[in-house]
């Protein structure tokens, strides 16, 4: 080989070696892309096996050449650690070339009627990703009918001396009797302000191991925040004198209104409150230890009530809403007497009324309800929980 030739290969080699390097000076690396995760809540029914596995989705934008981790722990909410879920934490790693993992977390199921319930999913130290949100929602769905409540409480008499038995409900069957009682369904505030909106839906309103349930409930139903049942006997069962029983545990918390009541069967016609009220039992849910009986007259078309009322407070620690108690109304023509636990407190009158017309002495049907706030309970607020229930065991009437 001749010295030319020599020295041409040996430029060319250092102009080479010079491309290259200035190559690798001027040439951008390759970018390195870092994924996004996003993590999704998860509702999910309760089911009725021992656990319920909930599976909380992770999932990439794109797959990565870098492995990516994070570190994850469960955190009660509203749901209670052991009772409702398992306690679950570790770290998730998603490999190389995968775009999804999921973290499965157990709830423990049970037979009990309760309210929907949360638990949280956390995240912390994130490697070679990004998190749209540090943490996600876990809402167990209860799917669940059957109610732990005690029977409890007083009972009244079979039978009375020279009644007989003209109806009764005892509320045993697997659903309401629609032959014997209706709905009185909207959210119109029922001349009260009232916050519920009342329907027929069976979540509001069922029968459980020997009781009608009246269910009240924190959802948004027809423009309100709450729902909840208004059952009534009116065009079905309607009565004029006798013994009235209804037996019944009641529910609880401020802004919670349950009634065990009746109204004059001529109401579409002269209206309220020229038909008579007699509300055997009210109650408010802050004051646990206290109901009401009273009764509401006045003339036709004033919308204006005259009334009279009786108190009965518990002693003792327990509450209404601890046992069932028995409320009655003792009805005779002219004259009327309010009962709990056959302790009568109060009586009056067509004399003592001076009302013109008597309206007491006239067919009426009964009502059956949980209100929801009102002017007279007030409004729920942080203390109220939900849902409430007032279990009515039966309703009987006595007649000679």
């Amino acid at each position: 080989m001749t010295t030319k030739v020599k020295n041409h290969l040996f430029i060319s080699l250092i102009l080479s070696i010079f491309c290259c390097y200035a190559c690798s000076k001027t040439s951008p690396a390759p970018e390195v892309i870092t994924p996004k995760v996003t993590i999704s809540s998860v509702t999910l029914f309760e089911g009725n096996t021992s656990t319920t596995p909930f599976r909380v989705k992770v999932n990439l934008s794109q797959a990565t050449t870098k492995e990516v981790s994070f570190d994850y722990a469960t955190e009660a909410t509203g749901a209670k650690v052991g009772e409702d879920f398992i306690e679950n934490k570790g770290v998730l790693t998603i490999p190389i070339g995968s775009t999804s993992a999921e973290i499965k977390i157990d709830v423990v199921t049970d037979t009990l009627k309760e309210g929907d319930e949360d638990f949280k999913v956390v995240f912390t130290n994130v490697k070679n990703a990004t998190l749209n949100q540090n943490e996600v929602t876990c809402t167990i769905r209860n799917d669940d009918t059957y109610i732990l409540s005690s029977n409890d409480g007083y009972t009244s008499a079979d039978n009375y001396s020279g009644y007989k038995l003209a109806w009764a409900d005892e509320f045993n069957g697997t659903k309401i009797n629609t032959a014997d009682w209706g709905y009185d369904i909207g959210g119109s505030g029922w001349g009260n302000n009232e916050s519920q909106y009342y329907t027929n839906d069976a979540k509001n309103s069922y029968l459980k191991n020997g009781k009608l349930v009246i269910e009240a409930i924190q959802e948004k139903v027809g423009g309100r925040e709450y729902s909840s049942a208004r059952l009534l006997t009116k065009g079905k069962k309607e009565f004029a004198f006798g013994r009235v029983d209804i037996r019944a545990k009641l529910p609880y918390g401020k802004g919670i209104w349950p009634a065990l009541w009746m109204l004059g069967s001529n109401i579409s016609q002269i209206g309220w409150p020229a038909c008579g009220e007699i509300d055997i039992m009210e109650y408010l849910g802050h004051d646990t230890k206290t109901t009401y009986g009273t009764i509401h007259w006045g003339d036709q078309g004033s919308g204006t009530s005259k009334n009279t009322q009786g108190v009965y407070k518990l002693s003792g620690t327990k509450t209404f809403a601890d046992e069932f108690h028995v409320y009655s109304l003792d009805w005779e023509k002219d004259k009327l007497s309010i009962l709990v636990d056959d302790k009568v407190i109060f009586t009056t009158t067509s004399a003592k009324l001076g009302a013109n017309p008597y309206p007491f002495n006239a067919p009426f049907f009964f009502i059956f309800n949980i209100a929801v706030g009102g002017k007279w309970p007030g409004y729920p607020d942080a203390t109220t929980t939900f849902p409430q229930r007032m279990e009515v065991d039966y309703v009987r009437v006595f007649q000679k």
